[in-house]
């Protein structure tokens, strides 16, 4: 785990998850629960291809508007990713990602974000759409 990754305690019931990537690539995709907290637990995804050094997967986040570097749902039959974070608890703002597993790596599909905290929780306009 990065030095900026503090391990969630396993007795909250939030542990590291290995998924077998069934692909041309093969390998393991671990995510790794780090900086839990009230509403939200931020992830690290690593993926350990079968030949080689595993690597620390990296995703964009929208934030002020602009792009930066974040509870995570994995799908291994679909290949799927899709995470959210909350700019407070209830909601009103905040994002929500979708990123499919290709050749190693995952690719951003769809990207919602609200910046602006509304008092209800939501759809998020899209920032981005893949083509």
């Amino acid at each position: 785990m990065s030095d900026t990754c503090t391990p969630v305690d396993e007795s909250l019931g939030i542990t590291p998850q290995r998924y077998a990537m069934d692909d041309d690539m093969g390998g393991d995709l671990w995510l790794l629960p780090c900086n839990a907290g009230a509403y939200q637990t931020s992830f690290e995804a690593v993926y350990q291809p079968e030949d080689a050094e595993p690597r620390k997967l990296l995703f964009a986040l929208w934030r002020n508007g602009n792009w930066t570097g974040t509870a995570s749902l994995f799908d291994p039959d679909t290949g799927v990713l899709t995470d959210r974070y909350k700019g407070r608890g209830v909601g009103g703002c905040g994002g929500e990602r979708t990123w499919q597993w290709e050749q190693g790596d995952f690719r951003l599909t769809e990207y919602r974000a609200q910046e602006i905290c509304d008092d209800e929780a939501g759809e998020f306009p899209v920032v981005f759409e893949a083509e």
